[in-house]
C-alpha cells in the first residue's frame, strides 16, 4: 500500500498488511502513524489499482476485493475537515461543518415502513440530518419535553379509563362508599378531563417548539 507524495507523514511508504487486518479502521490508523498532533487528521478516501484502473472504497469488503501481492494499491487520503462554532449542517447551531460530504448508504428500502410511500432522496436527507442534530442540546431538551408530555397524556388516559373501577378516598384517607362514590367519580373524571386538555395544549406547544428547532437545521 502506497501513500501519495503530496501528503507529508512519517507513515508514508509501502506496507505489507495481512489480509485479516485489512479494514477501514486499521488503514486509517496506519496512515496517521507519525502524524504530528498539530497536523490535520488524514482520512482514507479509497484504494486505487493503477494497472486495472479500479477503486475500492474503505467501507467495501477489502479483505475479499483486494488482490494479493505483488499488486500494490495507492491509498488515496485527504485532510479531515475542521469543526467550528456555528450550526450543525446549517449556520444556526452549536457546531458547524463547512465543506462537501458524500455518504454511501446501502440497503435503502424502496418503500416506507407502512409500504404506502416511495422513499425519496429528500427522505434520506431528513434521516441524515435528524441523526446529525440528535445530540444538539436544544434538540435534546425539546425531545425530552415532548417525551415527558406524552407520558403524562398516557397516564391521564389510563386514569380516565379506570376512574369508574378504581377506589376513591376522602381527605381522611377513608374509602368513599355508597351514594357519594358515584358523585366523587364524576368529579374525578371531570378533573382528569381538564388535566388532559391542558396536557394536550402543552404537548402541541412542545412539538411545535421541537419542529422549529429542527427546521433551522433543515433550512441550510
Amino acid at each position: 500500500l502506497d501513500i501519495g507524495d503530496d501528503i507529508s507523514s512519517e507513515s508514508t511508504g509501502t506496507w505489507n498488511i495481512p489480509r485479516f487486518r485489512l479494514d477501514g479502521s486499521f488503514l486509517g490508523e496506519t496512515v496517521n502513524r507519525g502524524r504530528h498532533p498539530s497536523s490535520p487528521l488524514l482520512l482514507v478516501s479509497h484504494l486505487y489499482d493503477k494497472k486495472s484502473n479500479s477503486v475500492i472504497l474503505p467501507n467495501d469488503d477489502m479483505r475479499v476485493k483486494c488482490r494479493a501481492s505483488p499488486v500494490i494499491y495507492d491509498v488515496i487520503v485527504h485532510f479531515a475537515g475542521g469543526i467550528k462554532r456555528g450550526g450543525v449542517l446549517s449556520v444556526n447551531g452549536d457546531s458547524y461543518y463547512k465543506g462537501d460530504v458524500i455518504f454511501f448508504i446501502q440497503n435503502v428500502p424502496e418503500l416506507s415502513k407502512s409500504e404506502k410511500y416511495i422513499v425519496t432522496t429528500g427522505d434520506v436527507r431528513r434521516w441524515l440530518v435528524n441523526g446529525a442534530i440528535s445530540t444538539v442540546e436544544s434538540i435534546q431538551i425539546g425531545s425530552d419535553k415532548v417525551r415527558s408530555q406524552k407520558e403524562i397524556m398516557q397516564q391521564l388516559e389510563k386514569d380516565m379509563k379506570n376512574v369508574h373501577a378504581a377506589p376513591l378516598f376522602n381527605e381522611h384517607g377513608r374509602a368513599i362508599v355508597g351514594p357519594d362514590l358515584e358523585s366523587a367519580r364524576e368529579a374525578r373524571f371531570e378533573f382528569l378531563r381538564k388535566e388532559k386538555e391542558t396536557a394536550t395544549v402543552r404537548l402541541e406547544k412542545a412539538k411545535q417548539s421541537l419542529e422549529a428547532a429542527r427546521a433551522r437545521h433543515f433550512s441550510a
